[in-house]
């Protein structure tokens, strides 16, 4: 039977987090939308001691999409993820929207690094495309941080039975 609970996303983000670690990013949190308290205070956000993200650190945000709609070819799965970047520092999060379209934009090779990762996921990628990348908004802001974003899709597959549906 199919594990429901499991989201190509997830893989994503593992590999985003250490990719960004790896390569002296630093270590940032990356968090579902769905997990965005309400801001209770200028330390922490989450409200004081256990709140998610300390106050001064940069974050990353996502929500996952998907796409209307597939082709005749219903065993490739398409995803798109808007990932929102938050930092009170331009520069650094410049840094960052940068990083991210180096490390989303090869393609096929982006896919490559990704399914080179030791687990047991069941998701193989084809393929990543940035599809869309917003300048740094000064209107978008929490707690006065600044911020970006940008959509990225994605293409995988994973294992099936023979009626079609995820094993």
């Amino acid at each position: 039977m199919a594990d429901y609970t499991d989201s190509a996303f997830y893989k994503v983000r593992r590999w985003l987090i250490q990719e960004l670690s790896d390569n002296g990013i630093g270590e940032i949190q990356v968090v579902p939308i769905q997990q965005v308290p309400e801001v209770e205070n200028q330390d922490t956000i989450g409200g004081g001691p256990g709140g998610w993200v300390p106050g001064d650190e940069s974050f990353i945000v996502y929500d996952v999409l998907v796409p209307g709609g597939y082709d005749t070819q219903y065993w490739n799965c398409r995803d798109e993820v808007m990932l929102w970047v938050y930092d009170y520092d331009v520069e650094r999060l410049f840094e960052i929207k940068e990083f991210m379209y180096d490390l989303f934009g090869r393609f096929d090779l982006s896919a490559a690094d990704i399914n080179s990762m030791e687990d047991d996921s069941p998701f193989l990628f084809h393929y990543f495309d940035i599809m869309m990348g917003l300048p740094t908004d000064q209107a978008d802001q929490v707690l006065g941080r600044k911020g970006m974003n940008m959509v990225i899709s994605y293409e995988y597959t994973r294992p099936r039975l023979a009626n079609g549906r995820f094993a």
